[in-house]
């Protein structure tokens, strides 16, 4: 789920960024089609690690028949369920728990998902042999959100100013922890951005010594190092030594099984040798989410959080506030907010920038089955105390 995002939302709809020009993609179409586009029938696979449901047809297939990003859809199941007024788009760009068909150049089809929620296979009960069909229901009636949340970046790493933005790689610096101790990136094993190689090289250089993989699965990541573009070497040898921890992390921030796996990641990783690194696909939400939990444990407020999360924006896209206000204020709202405060269990009478975010950060650990005792270990490390 590779924009997941909503990961969440990739804000923005300017062609060029600061980080070299950028491929845009393609326009919806805005004339009413001669008749309606519809499918049948299609199969129905579920994502082994987001447990949503993939429709096994391309894009390409999707936009010949006459079906473009922004329009509306109704999906109609073979179980009888019928879904009307999904959006569809090529990433994320709902608000959490919504539905969504979302496709782009390298998916393996039309993801149905509900956005940074519960798998939409379990959620809807659907069984193997499952089908959907297709068929627009309003032409361009999600075109608005479609322009202003689709942003590409280059995958080229001479369109950036440093490796390091180019992998989106840096140390956490929020609050008291310490410096250059935790890292987080883009993917080290997926090469489908140019980048793994490169993370790769990054993380030797910075000498990381541990790693957790949000990512992949056992199963996937066998299929990435058997592939004749696989060239992380340093990744080999952290992972032969049993220092890479191959987590596949939900992308569901109020699900038990986040709280749990998260917090056993990070409580394993730390009776290991730093510095330490975490890395999801693009290095932005799940990765976003961890970063957020550990700087707010360590003391970060509100601001401090919004930097870090943000610096990926502008990594990716050259989005700042002075660049694109609009643009990143979209993303802050849409995407920022809503799920710090999932992970923060921010009340209606609450106030994000407000609350005591350390305290939030140890409850969170707490319900993913840490003591007191395991959750102050995290902090000395982290803090460097």
């Amino acid at each position: 789920m590779r924009n997941i995002l909503f990961t969440l939302l990739l804000a923005g709809c300017a062609a060029l960024s600061a980080c070299g020009t950028a491929t845009s993609p393609e326009e919806p179409v805005s004339e009413e089609p001669a008749q309606i586009p519809e499918t049948e029938d299609i199969p129905l696979e579920m994502d082994p690690v987001f447990r949503s449901s993939t429709a096994q047809i391309s894009l390409e297939e999707m936009n010949r028949l006459g079906f473009a990003f922004g329009d509306s859809l109704t999906l109609t199941f073979g179980s009888g369920l019928v879904l009307d007024d999904v959006p569809f788009h090529d990433g994320y760009y709902v608000k959490p728990n919504h539905i969504v068909a979302v496709a782009y150049p390298g998916l393996p089809g039309i993801n149905i998902a509900l956005n940074l929620g519960e798998g939409s296979w379990d959620y809807y009960g659907f069984q193997e042999g499952e089908t959907v069909s297709f068929r627009l229901k309003e032409r361009g009636r999600y075109l608005n959100e479609q322009k202003t949340f689709a942003q590409s970046h280059s995958d080229d790493i001479n369109d950036y100013p440093s490796p390091e933005i180019f992998a989106n790689f840096r140390p956490l610096s929020g609050g008291n922890i310490a410096p250059d101790l935790v890292f987080r990136s883009a993917t080290m094993t997926n090469s489908s951005m140019n980048r793994a190689d490169v993370v790769d090289d990054l993380a030797e250089q910075y000498g990381i010594r541990t790693v957790l993989d949000f990512s992949d699965t056992e199963e996937s990541l066998a299929g990435f190092r058997a592939a004749d573009t696989w060239h992380s070497d340093y990744f080999d040898r952290l992972y032969e030594a049993g220092s890479m921890h191959v987590i596949g992390l939900g992308v569901n921030p109020a699900s038990d099984a986040f709280h749990t796996d998260l917090s056993n990641a990070l409580y394993n990783m730390i009776q290991e040798e730093g510095p330490y690194l975490f890395f999801c696909t693009e290095g932005k939400d799940r990765t976003g989410y961890c970063a957020a939990l550990i700087e707010a444990l360590c003391g970060a407020d509100y601001e401090e959080l919004l930097a870090d999360y943000m610096k990926t924006y502008e990594n990716y896209y050259g989005m700042t506030e002075e660049s694109s206000p609009e643009q990143r204020r979209a993303a802050i709202e849409t995407s920022f907010d809503p799920i710090m405060e999932i992970m923060f269990e921010v009340q209606e009478n609450e106030d994000l920038k407000t609350v005591n975010l350390e305290e939030r950060a140890r409850v969170f650990f707490q319900k993913g089955g840490l003591t007191d005792e395991q959750i102050d270990t995290m902090r000395r490390v982290f803090t460097g105390a």
